[in-house]
């Protein structure tokens, strides 16, 4: 079992990373997928991994995996510190981040080049397409 603390604690020891496509490693390159697996492989969740993505994944994709491998949460109003988010990006369900305890998002900003935090204001809340939680969370 693992503590949503430790989850979000371990999201901010990714930011800074460069945003890298498919990267996987903390403070070296990582994308947004890479930062949600990176955090479960840290962490000891879970040792999944898939990089059979482009640059614009596969929302089906991605959101079939999530469902396989996170417990979905019924609504954003039951989303928690260290929960996944699901973002449209261009309308579509292909951007992932980390939910804080400050109503904050941690997540991989090509635009920007690396993992950030910034506040989760109404624009991002309207992109939430979905809400996941790492199994075994308490």
């Amino acid at each position: 079992m693992i503590r949503r603390e430790e989850i979000v604690r371990e999201a901010r020891e990714w930011i800074g990373t460069p945003y890298r496509h498919q990267g996987r490693v903390k403070g070296v390159g990582c994308d947004c997928a890479g930062l949600i697996i990176g955090i479960a492989h840290s962490l000891g969740i879970s040792t999944f991994d898939y990089r059979h993505y482009s640059r614009q994944p596969d929302a089906s994709v991605l959101l079939s995996l999530c469902d396989e491998y996170l417990d979905r949460v019924d609504s954003l109003d039951a989303a928690l510190p260290g929960d996944v988010l699901i973002f449209l990006i261009r309308r579509q369900p292909i951007h992932m981040g980390i939910l804080t305890e400050k109503g904050t998002v941690i997540h991989v900003w090509p635009s920007v080049g690396k993992v950030v935090e910034h506040i989760l204001d109404e624009k991002w809340r309207r992109r939430i397409y979905r809400v996941y939680r790492y199994k075994e969370v308490i």
